[in-house]
């Protein structure tokens, strides 16, 4: 109940209580991306500096994202408690954060993009190249648009009535570059299986990698697309959008952390560093107990993970000699 002479305060339950919950997760999911970053610096030390450089700068794009949503409420429902009108009015930040989260969400899709790009070969490689990077490119035109258009409104109600449909858009090119990604990288993975068990398996491992790390983020996205359509007027799709950036760099931080333990747990393989597809000379040779006679090389199967995300597992014909016990 008001008090007589006051303002009535709305409800914030379904707008700025939505975004408070997106950002608590946001916050521990950021917690995990800084245990992943320094994971992956402490491991991998032999990285080229380009891939360092990566991962330094979408965990500093995600740092001041949450500091930015974190702010945002903070000056909403700490600094303007019991001022209404102040609720409805667009700052900055409001339209800034979306900087953080557009940006690293590209470079995370174009590290994805170039795996499968690696990956593929024949006439179908620009193919498999140029549909995916219509949506990643897109996402990232749709998004630089509502922040240009969210930086002349005065009003919240009003940015969300004229700009919605831009979020629509954005979270539809997102679902639809994650899909392919994803889908493009089973295919060129599965297409690399030979009739050896163990280079199968390590296949199907990777396999499961890319789809976890497509159906994570896409689930997002599609989550935060339903929210706006359901819910156009309230701020309940917050609650997924300020996690997808942490999602993002998250996925592509374990998949460079995944390496060491997939590379491990591979027998009867031999893993180049080189860069390039087909026929390989031997670089590492991972082999089980007994001893191990290597014959020729008789089939390829790649996978992205090295220091150059290119490792590429070529199966030999080997034979097991026994001994006397």
């Amino acid at each position: 109940m008001a008090t007589p002479g006051l303002p009535a305060i709305p409800s914030l339950d379904n707008t700025y209580g939505a975004i408070f919950i997106g950002m608590v997760i946001a916050a521990g999911l950021w917690g995990i991306t800084t245990a992943q970053t320094y994971w992956y610096y402490t491991t991998y030390h032999k990285d080229p500096i380009g891939w360092k450089l990566l991962v330094a700068t979408v965990w500093t794009l995600d740092t001041v994202h949450q500091a930015l949503i974190s702010y945002l409420i903070y000056h909403y429902v700490i600094t303007n408690y019991f001022n209404p009108q102040a609720l409805d009015q667009v700052i900055p930040t409001f339209s800034i954060q979306a900087v953080f989260e557009i940006v690293p969400t590209f470079l995370v899709q174009c590290f994805f993009l170039m795996r499968i790009w690696r990956l593929s070969r024949g006439k179908f490689k620009w193919v498999l190249i140029i549909l995916p990077s219509f949506f990643i490119v897109g996402k990232l035109v749709v998004g630089i648009v509502w922040i240009a258009r969210v930086v002349t409104r005065t009003s919240v109600t009003d940015s969300n009535a004229r700009d919605g449909q831009l979020v629509k858009w954005a979270q539809g090119s997102a679902m639809a570059a994650d899909v392919l990604l994803a889908g493009m990288m089973v295919f060129l993975l599965y297409s690399s299986r030979t009739g050896m068990t163990q280079t199968n398996t390590t296949i199907n491992k990777l396999m499961l990698y890319a789809i976890n790390t497509g159906v994570i983020t896409g689930l997002c996205a599609i989550a935060t697309l339903v929210c706006v359509v359901a819910f156009p007027n309230t701020f309940i799709y917050g609650l997924f959008y300020f996690c997808i950036g942490r999602l993002y760099v998250n996925s592509m931080l374990a998949s460079l952390n995944a390496r060491k333990n997939l590379m491990n747990q591979t027998t009867f393989l031999e893993m180049s560093l080189s860069g390039d597809l087909g026929t390989h000379t031997a670089g590492q040779t991972l082999q089980t107990r007994g001893e191990v006679t290597k014959g020729s090389i008789s089939g390829s199967a790649a996978f992205e993970e090295s220091s150059k995300l290119g490792v590429y597992i070529n199966t030999t014909r080997a034979t097991r000699h026994d001994t006397a016990v």
